[in-house]
């Protein structure tokens, strides 16, 4: 969802000073709409940098953000709590959940007593803390936020929205987890069919909507059902990025995956050698996507009793993951794709 930016420090200390020293511009004494405008801007700088993928920079920025919107509007105002909002999001990224759930809890209340309980932001609060709940194992309590949420969406729009697509999309993720196969089919395939409408039937967000749907089908063992669905993302990421990028690269394993269950191991075969193929004109070794894709392959061939064969990638696979094993104790990394 966010690009993970890796930016100069020199560049990033720049960003981050220049923004501290609109807050405190922005800060200074005003009055009614030119202060609710300058919390919004504050707001808007933070959400951008979340955006930029400036992580450090954006949750500074969220925290002034906090202390300078309370200071000029209040603790009862709903650009305070989207600050709050932000903060908490962050918080929710890094996986922060103990920080991340009582400022959202209190973004939310603050929203419903300002804008009422069906407003728009009101929603986006109770998915924030659905997928909270959601990942913190409280099925139930995630379902209850998420459906509230999409009440509120579709009251608010008709039905037809890419915001109602994305709470289907999570509950339907959701219950397909708790194996309500046919409840969350029908959410997805609902998703799936605004966000065809509204961006195109070769938009990402499709191509993840149909991953999400094969999911549902390989769980059940509808391995035929499951594979045209990846087969349709992998061609809309192929259309968008091309063969060499690690979206495609991620398709592929994903339906190397699927023939592994099948027991077909020839087809996975196919398809990992593509990924190991991507990976090798995207990293240099040593790299843990190759010492993972040369692990796949070697896998499908002793599947088919092809141990000659199996031999060299497994070996280049260990090695690999040893030097990896050994630069991660030098304090290096073999880095993601």
């Amino acid at each position: 969802m966010l690009r993970a930016g890796a930016q100069k420090d020199d560049v990033m200390w720049f960003r981050l000073g220049f923004a501290i020293l609109i807050v405190l511009v922005l800060g200074a004494p005003g009055v009614g709409a030119q202060d609710v405008e300058f919390a919004a801007q504050r707001n808007k700088m933070t959400f951008d940098m979340v955006q930029a993928g400036d992580m450090r920079g954006a949750f500074t920025m969220a925290r002034m953000a906090v202390d300078a919107n309370r200071a000029d509007l209040g603790e009862a105002h709903p650009e305070y709590a989207a600050s709050l909002y932000n903060l908490a999001a962050i918080h929710q990224m890094h996986g922060e959940f103990d920080a991340a759930e009582p400022i959202h809890r209190d973004a939310l209340s603050i929203r419903e007593a300002a804008l009422g309980p069906d407003h728009p932001d009101v929603a986006d609060s109770l998915m924030a803390i659905g997928a909270l709940h959601r990942d913190r194992d409280r099925p139930d309590a995630a379902e209850v936020a998420m459906r509230r949420a999409l009440a509120i969406r579709e009251a608010a729009v008709g039905g037809i929205s890419v915001d109602v697509a994305h709470s289907l999309g999570e509950l339907g993720r959701l219950l397909g987890g708790q194996q309500r196969y046919d409840e969350a089919a029908d959410l997805l395939n609902r998703a799936l069919l605004i966000n065809q409408t509204a961006m195109g039937p070769n938009h990402l967000q499709v191509a993840a909507d149909l991953d999400s749907i094969a999911r549902l089908h390989q769980d059940q063992k509808q391995y035929e059902a499951a594979a045209s669905r990846y087969y349709r993302a992998l061609l809309i990421r192929l259309g968008r990025f091309g063969d060499i990028s690690p979206q495609v690269a991620a398709s592929l394993d994903v339906l190397g995956r699927l023939y592994v269950e099948k027991g077909d191991f020839a087809q996975a075969e196919t398809f990992y050698k593509r990924s190991l193929e991507t990976k090798q004109r995207l990293v240099e070794p040593p790299h843990m996507a190759l010492a993972q894709a040369l692990s796949n392959l070697a896998a499908v061939h002793g599947r088919q009793d092809r141990h000659a064969e199996a031999e060299p990638p497994q070996r280049q696979s260990l090695d690999m993951f040893e030097q990896l094993a050994g630069a991660a104790g030098a304090g290096r990394s073999g880095g993601t794709l």
